[in-house]
C-alpha cells in the first residue's frame, strides 16, 4: 500500500475534481499512485495496461496539472492546509509517484522575469575582469 501522505495528496487532488465536476475514473485516480519503485496498489500493473491502452496521457496529465493548480491557489489562503501539502509532500522524499510529475509541473517554481538578463550581465563582467587581468599581466 502507498504511504498516507501519497494517499492524502491523491484524495485532495479527487476531492479538488470532485468539486469543478471534472470526471475522474477510478483508473485514472489510481494511476496518480503509479511508481515503478514506491509501494503501490496491488492491482497497479492491469490498471496501467489498461489505462495504457483506454486513455490520453497527455490529456490526463493536464488535466491533473490544471486541478492541482486550482487546488494549491486556494490552499494557499488557508495556512493549515497548504502546511498539510507541504508536509505530504515532503515526506514523500524520493518516492517516484506518477502525480508528483504533475505537481511537480503545476508547483514548479519559474525563474523570476529578467533572470536570464543577469545571468548574461554577469557572464560579460566575469569574462571582462579576466581580459583585464589578463591584458595587465601580459607584459609582465
Amino acid at each position: 500500500m502507498p504511504p498516507i501522505p501519497a494517499q492524502v495528496i491523491v484524495e485532495k487532488i479527487a476531492s479538488q475534481a470532485a468539486q469543478e465536476g471534472v470526471p475522474l475514473s477510478e483508473v485514472e485516480r489510481k494511476m496518480l499512485l503509479f511508481s515503478e519503485t514506491s509501494p503501490t496498489l496491488p492491482d497497479m500493473a492491469q490498471v496501467n495496461e489498461l489505462f495504457d491502452r483506454e486513455y490520453d496521457r497527455q490529456g490526463y496529465e493536464k488535466k491533473i496539472v490544471r486541478l492541482i493548480r486550482h487546488l494549491r491557489s486556494t490552499e494557499r489562503d488557508d495556512p493549515e492546509a497548504d502546511r498539510n501539502w507541504t508536509e505530504a509532500i515532503k515526506s514523500l522524499g524520493g518516492d517516484d509517484y506518477y502525480f508528483m510529475v504533475m505537481v511537480n509541473e503545476a508547483c514548479g517554481r519559474k525563474r523570476p522575469r529578467g533572470d536570464l538578463i543577469r545571468l548574461v550581465v554577469t557572464a560579460v563582467v566575469i569574462v571582462g575582469v579576466f581580459l583585464v587581468v589578463a591584458y595587465f599581466l601580459r607584459d609582465r
